[in-house]
């Protein structure tokens, strides 16, 4: 009852701001290997695997990254193994059913049951805090904004 509630406040369009990226504007232009990162998660998850597999970096950058990118390859090898190679990183938790969100093994369990409001332009943080991701296409990323009751 309450979520029906809330629902009506929410919006799904993509956010002016950020249109749809959930990024704000300094972070929508961090680019990896001439790639800017929101392209990189509206990517299948087997296409962003591939391309994180395939990532060269130059001198002491690929150094400095190889954990990380090695962890990110070992999450998306996973998640691929599962059967959610069709998915994206930009992907709203609360687009996923909950079997696909279950076999994920992803702490947004409880983000899908919540309502978000997009924070891109006023949080401190690089990344907007509207809803936690998973994965799907690039342009379907949209930001729960606030608004007012839909009729």
């Amino acid at each position: 009852m309450v979520r029906e509630e809330l629902a009506k406040y929410l919006n799904a369009k993509a956010c002016p701001v950020c249109e749809g990226t959930r990024l704000r504007p300094e972070a929508r232009h961090v680019k990896v290997d001439d790639r800017a990162i929101y392209e990189v998660s509206g990517l299948p998850l087997k296409q962003t695997l591939e391309f994180f597999r395939q990532l060269k970096l130059p001198g002491a950058k690929q150094a400095i990254a190889e954990k990380i990118v090695n962890e990110i390859v070992a999450r998306l090898s996973f998640l691929n193994n599962v059967g959610l190679d069709y998915l994206s990183l930009d992907r709203g938790a609360d687009t996923l059913s909950g079997a696909r969100l279950n076999a994920s093994g992803s702490p947004a369990r409880s983000a899908r049951d919540s309502p978000a409001s997009c924070t891109c332009s006023t949080n401190p943080r690089s990344a907007c805090t509207s809803a936690t991701t998973l994965a799907s296409s690039p342009r379907s990323s949209t930001c729960a904004t606030s608004a007012t009751p839909s009729s």
